[in-house]
């Protein structure tokens, strides 16, 4: 049994190497299917459906990814697609909010938020950093 250091506790690795197959199938599915632009998009009934726990897919996401857990995931795929979604000859279209909005985000501060936390700058910065170097 592996163990991981989470904080200053140990947590014991309880998953199989076949949950682990099913977690990287779901998180594969989550990311090409982009599902994570649903407003109403929720892991847990997945994880019912393949007998896994959603603690056990925190694990999971914090050894694979560095993530703190699944929101902290979700947030990072969204500011992703907001870029990438900047960059596009439809953003022209849109402001920076709406771009928030097409890119799964429900609200202004929650985008905020987050961008600023993945990023370490705000949106509007960010937009006028990409405007210099093109």
């Amino acid at each position: 049994m592996k163990k991981y250091f989470l904080g200053a506790k140990i947590k014991n690795e309880l998953y199989s190497i076949a949950d682990d197959r099913k977690m990287q199938e779901i998180i594969r599915d989550l990311i090409s299917q982009k599902k994570f632009l649903e407003a109403d998009y929720d892991i847990k009934e997945t994880l019912i459906n393949e007998n896994l726990k959603y603690h056990t897919l925190n694990l999971f996401l914090k050894r694979e990814y560095n993530c703190t857990g699944f929101k902290q995931f979700l947030n990072s795929l969204k500011v992703k697609e907001f870029k990438s979604k900047l960059l596009s000859k439809e953003a022209k279209n849109f402001d920076i909010i709406g771009i928030a909005l097409e890119s799964g985000f429900q609200s202004k501060a929650a985008f905020y938020r987050n961008f600023k936390r993945e990023v370490g700058m705000t949106p509007t910065e960010y937009l006028e950093k990409i405007k210099k170097s093109i």
